[in-house]
Protein backbone atom coordinates (compact mmCIF):
# COMPACT_ATOMS: atom_id res chain seq x y z
CA UNK A 1 0.00 0.00 0.00
CA UNK A 2 1.29 3.67 -0.87
CA UNK A 3 1.90 5.62 2.08
CA UNK A 4 0.29 8.47 0.19
CA UNK A 5 -3.06 6.47 -0.05
CA UNK A 6 -5.04 7.02 2.72
CA UNK A 7 -8.54 4.63 3.26
CA UNK A 8 -11.26 5.01 5.08
CA UNK A 9 -13.62 2.81 7.10
CA UNK A 10 -16.76 4.39 5.58
CA UNK A 11 -14.91 4.14 2.02
CA UNK A 12 -14.35 -0.04 2.61
CA UNK A 13 -18.55 0.23 4.21
CA UNK A 14 -19.52 1.05 0.21
CA UNK A 15 -18.45 -2.23 -0.99
CA UNK A 16 -21.10 -4.39 1.51
CA UNK A 17 -24.61 -3.72 0.82
CA UNK A 18 -27.49 -4.44 3.90
CA UNK A 19 -28.61 -7.82 2.89
CA UNK A 20 -32.07 -9.06 4.50
CA UNK A 21 -31.69 -12.39 7.22
CA UNK A 22 -31.96 -15.00 7.35
CA UNK A 23 -29.12 -15.63 4.94
CA UNK A 24 -27.36 -18.88 4.18
CA UNK A 25 -23.28 -18.94 3.03
CA UNK A 26 -22.42 -22.45 1.18
CA UNK A 27 -20.26 -23.35 -1.15
CA UNK A 28 -21.03 -21.28 -4.04
CA UNK A 29 -21.91 -18.09 -2.87
CA UNK A 30 -18.82 -16.31 -3.26
CA UNK A 31 -20.12 -16.28 -7.07
CA UNK A 32 -23.43 -13.78 -6.02
CA UNK A 33 -20.57 -11.67 -4.19
CA UNK A 34 -18.75 -11.14 -7.16
CA UNK A 35 -21.17 -10.94 -9.69
CA UNK A 36 -22.97 -8.24 -7.77
CA UNK A 37 -20.44 -6.48 -5.67
CA UNK A 38 -17.50 -4.30 -6.79
CA UNK A 39 -13.86 -5.55 -6.46
CA UNK A 40 -12.08 -4.24 -3.44
CA UNK A 41 -8.97 -2.11 -3.67
CA UNK A 42 -5.87 -3.55 -2.77
CA UNK A 43 -5.45 -0.53 -0.23
CA UNK A 44 -8.69 -1.64 1.56
CA UNK A 45 -7.68 -5.22 1.60
CA UNK A 46 -3.99 -4.22 2.94
CA UNK A 47 -5.89 -2.19 6.00
CA UNK A 48 -8.43 -3.57 7.21
CA UNK A 49 -8.27 -6.98 6.16
CA UNK A 50 -4.54 -8.63 6.04
CA UNK A 51 -3.80 -8.04 9.68
CA UNK A 52 -6.74 -10.16 10.93
CA UNK A 53 -5.34 -13.60 8.64
CA UNK A 54 -1.77 -14.92 10.60
CA UNK A 55 -0.97 -16.88 7.41
CA UNK A 56 0.77 -15.37 4.48
CA UNK A 57 -1.60 -13.04 2.41
CA UNK A 58 0.49 -13.47 -1.09
CA UNK A 59 -0.34 -12.36 -4.62
CA UNK A 60 -2.98 -15.69 -5.34
CA UNK A 61 -5.08 -14.70 -2.26
CA UNK A 62 -8.46 -12.83 -3.15
CA UNK A 63 -10.88 -10.85 -0.91
CA UNK A 64 -14.49 -10.50 -2.33
CA UNK A 65 -17.07 -8.08 0.08
CA UNK A 66 -20.23 -9.81 0.69
CA UNK A 67 -22.71 -7.66 2.53
CA UNK A 68 -23.23 -6.38 6.33
CA UNK A 69 -25.78 -7.53 8.64
CA UNK A 70 -28.88 -5.40 9.10
CA UNK A 71 -29.44 -3.47 12.83
CA UNK A 72 -26.21 -3.61 14.14
CA UNK A 73 -26.87 -0.70 16.63
CA UNK A 74 -22.89 0.37 17.98
CA UNK A 75 -21.41 -2.11 15.52
CA UNK A 76 -20.54 -3.33 12.58
CA UNK A 77 -21.11 -6.73 10.78
CA UNK A 78 -19.74 -7.54 7.66
CA UNK A 79 -19.01 -11.16 6.01
CA UNK A 80 -16.33 -11.40 3.03
CA UNK A 81 -15.36 -14.42 1.37
CA UNK A 82 -11.16 -15.16 1.39
CA UNK A 83 -9.82 -17.85 -1.06
CA UNK A 84 -6.22 -18.71 -0.65
CA UNK A 85 -4.66 -22.09 -1.72
CA UNK A 86 -6.71 -24.70 -1.13
CA UNK A 87 -8.67 -22.99 1.81
CA UNK A 88 -11.66 -20.93 1.30
CA UNK A 89 -13.54 -18.82 3.77
CA UNK A 90 -16.51 -16.91 4.67
CA UNK A 91 -15.50 -14.65 7.56
CA UNK A 92 -17.58 -12.36 9.61
CA UNK A 93 -16.30 -9.64 11.13
CA UNK A 94 -17.40 -7.29 13.68
CA UNK A 95 -16.04 -3.59 14.12
CA UNK A 96 -16.92 -0.33 15.88
CA UNK A 97 -18.62 2.04 13.74
CA UNK A 98 -14.90 3.55 13.17
CA UNK A 99 -13.88 0.35 11.93
CA UNK A 100 -11.45 -0.60 15.11
CA UNK A 101 -11.68 -4.25 15.03
CA UNK A 102 -14.14 -6.38 17.77
CA UNK A 103 -13.49 -9.57 16.43
CA UNK A 104 -13.87 -12.31 13.57
CA UNK A 105 -14.74 -15.97 13.17
CA UNK A 106 -14.71 -18.46 9.84
CA UNK A 107 -18.52 -19.27 9.56
CA UNK A 108 -18.15 -21.11 6.17
CA UNK A 109 -16.18 -22.52 3.68
CA UNK A 110 -13.84 -25.47 2.25
CA UNK A 111 -10.47 -26.85 3.23
CA UNK A 112 -8.79 -29.15 1.60
CA UNK A 113 -5.55 -31.56 2.38
CA UNK A 114 -3.88 -34.26 0.74
CA UNK A 115 -6.91 -36.60 1.96
CA UNK A 116 -9.72 -34.61 3.42
CA UNK A 117 -12.07 -32.26 2.17
CA UNK A 118 -14.01 -30.46 4.93
CA UNK A 119 -16.81 -28.04 3.77
CA UNK A 120 -18.76 -25.81 5.95
CA UNK A 121 -21.97 -24.33 5.59
CA UNK A 122 -23.79 -21.41 7.62
CA UNK A 123 -26.95 -19.56 8.09
CA UNK A 124 -27.19 -16.18 9.97
CA UNK A 125 -30.50 -16.22 11.22
CA UNK A 126 -32.88 -12.27 11.74
CA UNK A 127 -32.00 -12.86 15.39
CA UNK A 128 -28.14 -13.19 14.83
CA UNK A 129 -27.54 -16.92 15.93
CA UNK A 130 -24.94 -18.37 13.31
CA UNK A 131 -25.95 -22.04 12.63
CA UNK A 132 -22.66 -24.31 10.85
CA UNK A 133 -22.86 -27.21 9.61
CA UNK A 134 -19.53 -29.53 8.44
CA UNK A 135 -18.83 -32.54 6.94
CA UNK A 136 -15.75 -34.39 5.59
CA UNK A 137 -15.14 -36.38 2.91
CA UNK A 138 -11.99 -39.02 2.60
CA UNK A 139 -12.21 -38.35 -1.16
CA UNK A 140 -14.79 -38.63 -3.69
CA UNK A 141 -17.89 -37.03 -3.32
CA UNK A 142 -19.07 -39.38 0.08
CA UNK A 143 -19.39 -37.19 3.05
CA UNK A 144 -18.68 -38.83 6.14
CA UNK A 145 -22.18 -38.55 8.60
CA UNK A 146 -19.75 -39.27 11.30
CA UNK A 147 -17.91 -36.36 10.76
CA UNK A 148 -20.69 -34.26 10.44
CA UNK A 149 -20.85 -31.27 12.91
CA UNK A 150 -23.05 -28.38 14.11
CA UNK A 151 -22.16 -25.40 15.89
CA UNK A 152 -24.00 -22.46 17.00
CA UNK A 153 -22.49 -18.45 17.32
CA UNK A 154 -23.99 -15.82 19.12
CA UNK A 155 -23.46 -12.23 17.63
CA UNK A 156 -23.89 -10.39 20.81
CA UNK A 157 -24.73 -7.02 20.60
CA UNK A 158 -21.45 -5.24 21.57
CA UNK A 159 -20.22 -7.35 18.23
CA UNK A 160 -18.06 -10.08 20.17
CA UNK A 161 -19.16 -13.51 18.41
CA UNK A 162 -19.33 -15.97 20.80
CA UNK A 163 -19.69 -19.76 20.45
CA UNK A 164 -22.83 -21.38 22.47
CA UNK A 165 -22.90 -24.45 24.38
CA UNK A 166 -25.15 -27.47 23.04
Amino acid sequence: MSATKKVSFKELLHYFPKVDLPITLGEHTHHNFSESNEPLPLALVTHFFEPLHKEEIDEHTEFIPGFLLPDTFGFVAMVYWKASLMNYQHILLTTTEKGEYIDHRVIAGSAFDSETVVQSVATITPDWEVVIVSGASGGGNNMDAQQTTVRHLELLPEGAIQELED
